[in-house]
């Protein structure tokens, strides 16, 4: 006999005559989670269908994330999938991921977790670009993507804690004694973990004020007049080196010049490094492996105000030398047809290696 379906049944016998009826319960089994199809998510994700695997899963389930209890779109024994909303999603965490099958029965609720990560934030504008030195404590809004709960500002070398968070909005205090000097500092955002990281930065200028003394008798201060001290365009002199082969790992690269300043960014092929030390006549860089494949001339570039792109510098990325291990076939009788050889080895690379057969010379397939 199977009852395929929970509830309340009414047993009764029937021979000769009809029994009297006997109430008979139905339970639903205890569901088991045993995998979902999402382990880790980005806080700022929208609506995404999650998938869960298990056994039990009966009409009627329904599964609760991070306390907010969802009706599935579908539903097997064995498999069922959820709609989960980004209104779930409210912080980084570990939410538990329960199934719950309904009365009567339905035994203990089965979850499983999954980690709800922050962003990495990107930042694009600022309300304010510029301010004199020794200004009064101001507020700097921060605009762009990827903000969360915990995420703090660095304002040059000062750590701010913004006073209004949104998603696309970070609103810090900027206290005097972070502008107490002319200087272009750089503002970037962070999130905590799980995950997060640091975003872009930006520049913000402060700028001197310039004022005329007249001396005794009488004289004094003349009104104030903004002066802005302005990044120069760097000039590349000299590479410590200005070749490598492929393949041989990353390495740092010195670059000697002028007009260097701590914003400075190399730019090598199509990758922006950031550099690891600068001074205004030198400027060390790590090149990355990947950062290779795609070089060709090597440029500085100083931000705003002022700054603009170095002269460019030449520099070269060598293919490897190719080994042969083996050829096969390793031997071929004479003959007009064509005939497919497949030679085994390293440092082969597309589009750069040609066959040489004595006096024969052969591109490769």
């Amino acid at each position: 006999m199977r009852l395929p379906k929970a509830g309340i049944v009414d047993v009764t016998v029937t021979g000769s005559a009809t029994s009297n009826t006997l109430k008979f319960t139905v339970s639903n089994p205890a569901p088991t989670v045993v995998s979902i199809s999402q382990q880790t998510i980005l806080l700022t994700s929208p609506s995404f269908p999650l998938e869960i695997a298990g056994t039990n899963f009966v009409a009627g389930t329904t599964v609760d994330v991070g306390g907010q209890s969802l009706v599935p779109t579908s539903v097997s024994p064995t498999r069922l999938t959820v709609a989960v909303p980004a209104t779930s999603l409210i912080a980084a965490a570990v939410p538990p991921i329960k199934v719950l099958n309904p009365a009567p029965g339905g035994g203990t609720p089965s979850e499983l977790s999954s980690t709800v990560l922050n962003p990495v934030p990107v930042l694009t504008s600022l309300s304010l670009n510029s301010t004199l030195v020794d200004s009064a404590d101001f507020v700097l809004s921060l605009d762009g993507t990827g903000f969360a709960a915990g995420a703090t500002v660095t304002f040059g070398s000062t750590h701010l804690t913004p006073t209004a968070v949104s998603a696309n909005q970070l609103t810090v205090l900027v206290p005097k004694a972070a502008v107490a000097t002319g200087a272009t500092l750089a503002a970037t955002a962070s999130s905590i973990s799980p995950e997060g990281g640091t975003s872009n930065s930006l520049a913000f200028t402060v700028m001197n004020p310039v004022t005329v003394i007249n001396p005794g008798p009488g004289g004094g201060v003349s009104s104030t007049l903004t002066f802005t001290v302005i990044n120069p365009v760097s000039t590349i002199a000299a590479l410590s080196q200005d070749k490598v082969v492929l393949g041989s790992g990353a390495f740092p690269l010195t670059i000697t010049g002028t007009g260097f300043v701590p914003q400075s960014t190399v730019e090598f092929g199509t990758s922006n490094l950031i550099p690891s030390a600068v001074s205004p006549a030198v400027l060390t860089v790590t090149i990355a492996e990947a950062a290779m494949a795609k070089a060709d001339n090597l440029t500085i570039t100083n931000p705003a105000p002022g700054g603009g792109i170095s002269n460019a510098t030449r520099f070269i990325v060598q293919n490897p030398a190719q080994v042969v291990t083996a050829a096969s076939p390793t031997s071929i009788t004479a003959s007009v047809s064509d005939v497919t050889l497949t030679i085994t080895g390293t440092s082969f690379v597309e589009g750069a290696t040609t066959i040489l057969f004595q006096l024969y010379e052969t591109s490769v397939t």
